[in-house]
Parts: structure tokens; C-alpha cells; sequence
């Protein structure tokens, strides 16, 4: 028998007893490799088919979806397969939307309980046009929708976990017994995929709250499992013509706004002379210095803690830390549409020097 080399034409002889120790290791390998095969497969179970969804839960960074990007290309698909991923505003039926762009929880009435219901499951969620991730959500949203409640109501949250691993909800600033506070292994066990559990607790203090997971928040919290809860007092102190809540947030989706990036943030518009609240969450890992165009405003919460008016000192800045919440007023004097950002410059500047990420406006109209 001969063979030829690939570098040259000279032939040689191959001895006969080469070839079929050859032969019978190719024969060996196959055996082999088949066998392996089908071992793998006779040992898979049958819930093998949520393992792309396990995939995404392990990501280090989201997922992108196939999208048109600036040159036309198709960027790449998400891992998971389509039935695992529910489009944007999935559960959220019913839930009107915000001046300031989020959606508003809805509840029903249970023998004077009011009663609310989240879902966290994976969705297509759009930050930027052309940019589309696989985040973590409650009610199809991020930030998941506001939970908006009156001091003392009985409050009951249903939260069903469609997600391929456990989570928990902590609700951020309440007052709420041990039993509900929602750190797993420690008050309760993890809420495992496919599983319901049930939050019940008066609602008190009084004040902007969050609610969101405390399972491996790192990679929960920073996907979009998190929300707004506001306690609204019994006795109202102050009105204001013109309210919003905005969730800064940096992680897996960028830098964001309740969601969005500039300038797909949604302005926050007002008249002319009206008096102005808004409630800022920071749900981010990085102190994020927020700063307005145009006016001073004055901080009168923190934590939902009300600050005494004699302290109230005028700034046009606020310091927001992870995790803390910070109530402004101010008076829409000035006409314009007027910036309001963070103040590190690389939240706020995208790779080619635009302005994007933690961005939006404030719309002063005339009436």
C-alpha cells in the first residue's frame, strides 16, 4: 500500500502491519466515542430543554438580541430558546404608564388587603434603539412597575418565579416582619423556578422605598429585578403639581434611567410656575452625582426619612448613593428643556463622545 505526503510526491512503502494497527484504533475510537454519546444522552433529563435559560442565568454580561445595528448587520442571537424569553411589558396587563415613563402596579381587594402581583421571568428589553438585552424583570419592566400604597394599608405582593433559578423580594425601607424580609437562607428559603410565594405586611413608614431581589443580587438586582414601593402618608403635608420617581441604575444593561438611556429617556415635562417633586432611587453599584440645569432644588427626604425645612439647604446637585433614596422640590420657574444627569462624565458619554446613558431633560411649557 502507499499514501503520498502532503508536502511532497515522493511515495513510500507503508508496511502492511501499520495499516491495520491503524485501521483497528479507528475502529476502537468509533466504538468508543459512540458509546460516550449515548451514555450522555440516556443520562440527560428531561428538563434538559430549559438549559439554554440556565445558560443566561450564568452570564456575565446580558444577552443581546438579534438587532439591526448602525451598519445593518444582524448582531447575535439570545442563548436562550424563544419560549423562555417573554417580550417587553409581558404581565404588566392593565398597568398604565407613568409620566415618568414606568408603569403604575395594579391591585385588587381581599377582605380590605390590597393585593398585588410581580412575575420575574426573562424579557427582551430595549435600553437604546438598536441595543436589546435579556434582562431580569418583574411584570415584563424594568425597572418592574410601582407599587404605590397609603401608610397603614395591608399589603399582600404574590411573587411568581419563572425565572430557571431561585430569587426573593426584599422590600427596601419597610417595616415589615421577619418572616417577609427576604433574605434567603437566612428568612426563608430561596423561592425556586416555577414556584409562588406570598409577602404580607402593613405598609409603613411613610416614604420612597424599593423593593428588589436579594438572590445573588450582583447578577438579579444589576439584570433589572428591582422597583419602586411608596408609602404615601395618611395625612398628606405638602402638595406638589407634578411628581416623578426615576431609578438610576448601572450594571448588566448599562447606564440607565428607569430603563432607558438617553435620548431614548423619557423627558419629564411641566408647566410653567408649577411646584416639582422627584424621587430618585439609586439602584446602581456607583455613587451617581446628579445634576440640574437651570434650577436649585431643595432635598426634603432622605430615605424616606423627611428632612426638617429649617435644614433644607438649596443645591442643584444630588449625591445619590447605592441604594439610597433622595426626595428634591423645586419650582419650574424657567422656561426650556433643561438637562438633569450624572456628573461622572463616562456615565454620560458614549464611545464616539455622544451623550447618552444616565441622561433626561426636565420640559418646562407654557400653559
Amino acid at each position: 500500500m502507499k499514501y503520498r505526503e502532503q508536502r511532497g510526491e515522493n511515495e513510500q512503502n507503508v508496511p502492511l502491519p501499520l495499516v491495520g494497527v491503524t485501521l483497528f484504533c479507528l475502529i476502537v475510537a468509533t466504538f468508543i466515542g459512540g458509546y460516550v454519546v449515548g451514555q450522555q444522552q440516556a443520562n440527560t433529563p428531561v428538563s434538559a430543554a430549559v438549559q439554554p435559560m440556565v445558560a443566561i442565568s450564568g452570564m456575565s454580561q446580558p444577552q443581546v438580541v438579534a438587532t439591526q445595528n448602525s451598519q445593518g448587520r444582524r448582531a447575535a442571537a439570545p442563548v436562550a430558546a424563544a419560549n423562555t424569553v417573554y417580550p417587553a411589558y409581558a404581565f404588566s396587563k392593565g398597568e398604565p404608564i407613568l409620566p415618568d415613563g414606568m408603569r403604575l402596579a395594579t391591585h385588587t381587594l381581599d377582605h380590605g388587603v390590597k393585593v398585588f402581583h410581580l412575575t420575574a421571568a426573562f424579557i427582551h428589553w430595549t435600553t437604546i434603539k438598536g441595543q436589546t438585552f435579556t434582562a431580569w424583570a418583574y411584570n415584563g419592566t424594568v425597572p418592574g412597575p410601582e407599587i404605590r400604597v397609603t401608610e397603614g394599608d395591608r399589603v399582600r405582593v404574590i411573587v411568581h418565579n419563572l425565572l430557571p433559578e431561585g430569587t426573593t423580594v426584599h422590600f427596601h425601607g419597610l417595616f415589615v416582619p421577619n418572616a417577609m424580609d427576604g433574605v434567603p437562607m437566612v428568612t426563608q428559603d430561596p423561592i425556586r423556578s416555577g414556584a409562588t410565594f406570598t409577602y404580607e405586611f402593613t405598609a409603613e413608614p411613610v416614604g420612597t422605598h424599593q423593593y428588589h431581589s436579594h438572590m445573588d443580587d450582583l447578577k438579579q438586582v444589576t439584570s433589572g429585578l428591582y422597583g419602586a414601593f411608596i408609602v404615601d402618608p395618611k395625612r398628606p403635608t405638602g402638595h406638589y403639581n407634578r411628581e416623578f420617581t426615576l431609578i438610576p441604575a448601572d450594571g448588566m444593561l448599562g447606564f440607565i434611567i428607569n430603563g432607558k438611556s438617553f435620548p431614548d429617556t423619557t423627558p419629564l415635562v411641566v408647566h410653567l410656575g408649577e411646584s416639582v417633586r422627584i424621587r430618585m432611587i439609586n439602584m446602581g453599584d456607583m455613587y451617581h452625582p446628579f445634576h440640574l440645569h437651570g434650577f436649585d432644588f431643595r432635598e426634603i427626604a432622605k430615605d424616606g426619612l423627611p428632612i426638617p425645612e429649617a435644614v433644607q439647604l438649596g443645591t442643584n446637585e444630588i449625591d445619590a448613593a447605592p441604594g439610597g433614596s433622595y426626595d428634591v422640590a423645586f419650582t419650574a420657574d424657567r422656561l426650556g428643556v433643561w438637562a438633569f444627569h450624572c456628573h461622572i462624565l463616562d456615565h454620560v458619554t458614549g464611545p464616539n463622545g455622544e451623550m447618552t446613558g444616565m441622561i433626561t431633560v426636565v420640559k418646562v411649557i407654557a400653559k
